[in-house]
């Protein structure tokens, strides 16, 4: 019986979250794998997709809509460069998988966002996210005071960057220099 979400290694020891729940509802023919839905609640996180298609022979590539809810710190997990976050989101959008590489187009909310030592607020807005790193455009962050308002991206590995435009509108300078740290 299926009791156990994948594993994953985090300093040597294996991490294995208990399932909730899943749905499946799955069409194949000698093309391709059309998930029509798919659900999995594992711990603390949900996933799903639906109008997914998956070309046969697997080369690495697929192609369809994708929700995920759930805590941020799920990502600290993974066994890839990217800084500490946390906060509960919730995104839906496109994935396509390309060679492997992933390329999100959606809409996200995260209320409690943080990365790293940064406090940022609750934050919601388009977001485009790929190996190399997490863009957004329009997007509005809620702080205690007031709202912040613009576009940005952040780069993942090698090319780890930080680009922020926006306006601030009553975000106290005092919050604003606490929550930097």
């Amino acid at each position: 019986a299926l009791k156990h979400a994948g594993t994953l290694l985090e300093q040597g020891r294996q991490i294995a979250e208990p399932i909730h729940h899943v749905f499946l509802d799955v069409e194949t023919d000698p093309r391709a794998i059309a998930v029509r839905s798919f659900e999995v609640a594992a711990g603390p996180v949900r996933v799903g997709a639906s109008q997914l298609r998956v070309p046969l022979p697997f080369e690495g590539a697929l192609a369809g809509r994708v929700e995920f809810h759930g805590p941020m710190d799920t990502l600290n997990r993974l066994p890839i460069p990217l800084p500490r976050v946390q906060g509960q989101a919730d995104a839906q959008g496109r994935l396509r998988l390309t060679d492997l590489r992933p390329d999100f187009q959606g809409q996200g909310r995260i209320a409690g966002f943080r990365i790293d030592q940064f406090g940022l607020g609750d934050a919601e807005g388009p977001v485009h996210i790929t190996a190399e790193g997490l863009s957004w455009d329009n997007a509005r962050l809620r702080t205690a005071s007031g709202w912040a308002e613009g576009t940005g991206s952040i780069g993942f590995g090698r090319g780890t960057h930080m680009r922020l435009r926006g306006r601030m509108h009553g975000v106290e300078f005092a919050e604003a220099l606490e929550q930097l740290g």
